[in-house]
């Protein structure tokens, strides 16, 4: 029962603090480019400025979740993330917008998937793959709700703004906090259900596993972590890795590279797939909206099958089929002319479109362990978070110097097909096995 309200809340984070600050980022780009005339690459800048801030965050939170108390530092999160995001309202030229996303991508990395996913990893060993899973289909479901959501509060202006785009920014940014930050305050790690921070902190020290662990960063977690064991470990770091001992390893970087490239695809295709339903094919905004909400909403399926996949077959091998269904659903959509093909679309890409939700966290507890998890997987969200800043500008810039997604779209698809293989790679070819450290 309290492993499944941690849960709960766990997934509480990502589908309020995602689902509203990231995945309408489609939305209010469109909204603000045709109330405002400002280009669509100059738009989508405004998430690339706060996904760079939320990069050198994400190594700093990290750290710091990994040293004290989760609390303060997810409070000061959510608040610069939610407060932030009510100032877009405020701000009248583009260059505001950029000054303001340097406050909430500084509250990005502390409020929703990093500690979400860290909460997971440390409460769950068997059938981890399906608690992640069930925690990052609100990624999914947040899509669903709140793009739709976004663009009738934009249509119908409920507070009054001179622009409906203000209604939408304040009521989401209200939301977050309200919702996120009473989350982070009741949820708890099993260090603290333990006993406290200092007593399993000492436990740690004596445990045979952090013998060689560099101190300044010490674990919250006590000798009952879970060890997780895969295949083809040749050159990686041993099990309970630090941040130093995981960065010389090929594994690492490897990893890094494709959490690089599918973030970079993934976030481009998400915030540019509203604009190319209404712009390329005529599609009116709500069914647009609507239809990016159903794509996002299939996801949530996919990620409680690719958890199921991961627990009885293995990284490696769910990561393979969904990766070769999501390059070739990508692939398609240049060709994409119709509703109804458009429709077709939404439903497989949405299915399949996980690999950047799931497979990175699972990878980073196999190869590395969990009691530096934060750290760790922390860092890897620079490679992802850099990938999330530039993919949406980029397509957005071929767009207004080609009058066209589809050679951005080729691209992307192509892109993707040499991530998805480096994470084949580092996955490694034997099936996870979890036993209890004694």
């Amino acid at each position: 029962m309290k492993r499944g309200l941690y849960l709960f809340g766990s997934f509480l984070l990502v589908f309020i603090g995602i689902g509203i600050t990231i995945n309408t980022t489609g939305v209010f780009i469109e909204a603000l480019s045709r109330m405002r005339g400002f280009s669509l690459s100059s738009v989508a800048f405004i998430f690339s400025v706060g996904a760079l801030v939320n990069m050198a965050g994400a190594v700093v939170v990290g750290s710091l979740l990994n040293r004290y108390d989760h609390r303060p530092v997810m409070a000061v999160s959510i608040l610069l993330l939610g407060g932030g995001m009510m100032l877009y309202a405020a701000c009248d030229r583009i260059w505001h917008f950029y000054l303001v996303a340097l406050i909430t991508g500084s509250g990005t990395a502390g409020s929703h998937l990093i500690p979400a996913t860290m909460f997971v990893t440390r409460w769950f060993s068997r059938r981890r793959g399906l608690a992640m899973a069930a925690v990052l289909a609100g990624n999914g479901l947040g899509g669903l709700v709140f793009n739709p959501l976004t663009q009738y509060l934009i249509e119908t202006n409920p507070l009054s703004m001179p622009f409906g785009y203000q209604s939408a920014y304040i009521l989401g940014g209200a939301a977050v906090i309200a919702v996120c930050l009473p989350t982070a305050m009741l949820l708890r790690l099993p260090a603290e259900e333990e006993g406290g921070h200092r007593e399993v902190r000492a436990k740690d020290e004596a445990h045979p596993s952090a013998q060689n662990l560099a101190p300044a960063l010490a674990p919250s977690l006590g000798s009952a972590a879970p060890l997780i064991h895969s295949g083809g470990d040749a050159d990686g770091a041993g099990k309970h890795a630090n941040l130093g001992e995981a960065l010389r390893t090929g594994h690492y970087w490897c990893l890094a590279a494709m959490m690089l490239g599918v973030s970079s695809v993934f976030m481009g295709i998400n915030q540019h797939l509203f604009g190319h339903f209404t712009i390329s094919l005529g599609i009116p905004p709500g069914i647009a909206s609507r239809l990016v909400g159903v794509m996002m909403g299939m996801m949530v399926p996919g990620i409680l099958l690719a958890g199921t996949f991961t627990d009885r077959l293995g990284i490696r091998p769910s990561l393979s089929l969904f990766g070769l269904c999501l390059v070739g659903s990508l692939s398609f959509l240049p060709f994409v002319g119709t509703f109804g093909w458009a429709i077709v679309f939404v439903l497989i890409y949405g299915f399949f479109n996980v690999i950047q939700t799931v497979f990175p966290p699972l990878i980073v507890g196999s190869r590395f362990g969990e009691t530096y998890y934060p750290a760790v997987f922390g860092s890897l969200i620079v490679a992802q978070t850099l990938g999330a800043a530039f993919g949406p500008f980029i397509i957005g810039w071929v767009y207004d110097r080609t009058g066209s997604y589809n050679p951005a779209l080729l691209g992307a698809a192509a892109l993707l097909a040499v991530s998805v293989s480096l994470g084949w790679g580092v996955a490694g070819a034997g099936r996870r096995r979890v036993r209890e450290a004694v």
